[in-house]
């Protein structure tokens, strides 16, 4: 069948005409050297696994020949060159892995053949070009991950045709333009990572649609407007970042009824008004990360009540009054950062006897203490 190439050797190819080979699965086999054209052969394979090797050069265009293909691996090798066209005449195919190599150019537009296709990952590699707007006929997709390339342009609204959609992965990239509120439409979407672009504008009021929702990244952007109260609506939510973005405004006072939040990460934007009551639901909150916004007002006691939390970061903002004796019930508390606000009094003793405790920053440092603390990274009041 398809064999050769471990231990350094080159790969081999023989055809054995009285069998028919419904599956060629070599991953993770020390292969090395091309994949040969006459893998095209195979014209009943309905497998093709070779992830996990050490593959090199470009991938045939003889892959074409393989009707019957359901399933491409050939992640996390060295294959070089562009993603081939013919793979959209590949009409059975419902899962295409290639991620992991070192592939360039354009996600092909004949990716729109492939009505079947219910996972793409083309993630970790060199991809340029604009994602395309064909993405929007391949209805059966669940999972579509682009990340990490160099991938620009807007992200298509088409994506909102993709009813089936779990999984959408385009975080690093430099996508930009505006987001689409088509794609807050998906009911079934479950994560959505869309950080680290240049998007532009507000956050859809369309965001309450999404149903699914549990994990949503869109920090790292240029975003602005307000946080949507219609995210108040997400009841599966689990995550949510939106630092280093330009937000303004304040957090829904409804956000955490949902009591479903672990991490909340909101740093890095012109955040204002108070942390709300009702993100005291939330008991297993294990991540508050508010730094670097315009908040104020008191820190509230009931944080002590979240004892499964692990960060709370609320630097530079302009929180005043006591740090709450409450805190000291955090147990699982590993990083507390307070300084740059306009808090006064004691640290609670209790923090500084935490067993988990690994750091904890406070303006407590000469000439002006605001704080007084004996377990404190000290800083200087400005």
């Amino acid at each position: 069948i398809l064999g050769g190439a471990i231990g350094g050797s080159e790969m081999d190819v023989e055809l054995v005409e009285e069998d028919i080979v419904v599956a060629i699965e070599l991953d993770e086999n020390n292969l090395q050297g091309r994949l040969p054209d006459e893998v095209g052969f195979f014209v009943d394979v309905r497998t093709l696994a070779l992830f996990g090797n050490s593959l090199s050069g470009t991938i045939p265009s003889t892959v074409a020949n393989l009707r019957s293909l359901q399933k491409l691996w050939l992640d996390n090798n060295q294959f070089i060159g562009r993603i081939p066209s013919q793979l959209g005449d590949l009409i059975n195919l419902d899962d295409i892995v290639i991620k992991g190599n070192q592939l360039s150019g354009s996600v092909p537009s004949e990716i729109g053949n492939l009505d079947r296709l219910e996972r793409f990952w083309a993630d970790n590699m060199a991809l340029s070009g604009t994602i395309p707007t064909e993405i929007g006929l391949c209805t059966a997709m669940e999972d579509f991950f682009v990340d990490v390339n160099d991938l620009r342009g807007p992200l298509p609204s088409e994506f909102g045709r993709l009813t089936n959609l779990k999984d959408l992965r385009a975080f690093k990239n430099e996508l930009d333009g505006t987001l689409p509120s088509q794609i807050f439409t998906l009911s079934k979407l479950r994560v959505a990572y869309l950080d680290s672009n240049k998007f532009v504008g507000t956050i859809p009021r369309q965001i309450g649609q999404l149903a699914a929702i549990q994990d949503l990244q869109l920090f790292g952007n240029d975003l602005t407007g307000t946080m949507p109260r219609e995210l108040a609506s997400l009841q599966h939510l689990a995550v949510l970042r939106l630092e280093d973005n330009d937000l303004q405004g304040s957090v829904p006072n409804q956000l955490g009824l949902s009591g479903s939040l672990l991490r909340l990460s909101l740093s890095g934007n012109r955040i204002g008004g108070t942390i709300p009551n009702s993100l005291s639901s939330c008991r297993d909150l294990r991540r508050i990360q508010l730094d670097r916004n315009n908040f104020a007002g008191s820190l509230p006691s009931w944080i002590g009540t979240l004892t499964d939390l692990l960060t709370l970061n609320v630097q530079s903002n302009g929180f005043e009054g006591a740090i709450p004796t409450e805190f000291g019930d955090l147990e699982n508390l590993e990083d507390l950062t307070l300084q740059d606000n306009d808090l006064s009094g004691t640290v609670p003793v209790q923090l500084c006897q935490l067993p988990s405790f690994m750091e904890f920053s406070a303006d407590c440092g000469e000439p002006n203490p605001e704080v007084e603390c004996e377990c404190c990274i000290c800083f200087s009041s400005m």
